[in-house]
């Protein structure tokens, strides 16, 4: 499969990613709770966004990982067992990382901007131990 190689942000990436990756935009995350964990968690996952939330609840930890954070929607309402959690959030999509850090201000969460497929990590950013071959 031949790389990308554009202006688009995603030089490197396997076609099929950059395709996905492009979706995650400021006008799709405006509308992504209500569609993805309205609708989407529901029907596709046959796992509502409420039971969604008390697996959450019963994993978040003093340490929290969260891969593919979306909108930040759940890390944002689940109880962790500390006022002061350590959040790293991790995401290829930028815009996903921009728009769940903002909404976790308050936790002020590290972030890491990474590729988990075959290929490996693309990129990395702000959390610790991290490197341009990315996160460990």
């Amino acid at each position: 499969m031949t790389a990308l190689s554009d202006d688009s942000g995603f030089d490197g990436l396997d076609p099929r990613v950059a395709h996905a990756q492009r979706a995650y935009n400021r006008a799709t995350l405006a509308i992504y709770d209500r569609l993805v964990l309205g609708l989407g968690c529901s029907l596709f996952w046959r796992c509502p966004a409420g039971e969604m939330l008390r697996l959450y609840d019963r994993s978040a930890g003093r340490r929290h990982l969260d891969i593919g954070p979306g909108t930040g929607y759940f890390v944002d309402r689940c109880r962790f067992p500390t006022a002061t959690p350590k959040i790293t959030l991790l995401d290829l999509s930028q815009p996903c990382l921009d728009k769940s850090a903002k909404r976790l201000v308050r936790y002020r969460p590290d972030t890491c901007s990474t590729s988990l497929t075959p290929c490996g990590p693309v990129a990395c950013c702000s959390a610790p131990r991290c490197s341009p071959k990315g996160c460990r």
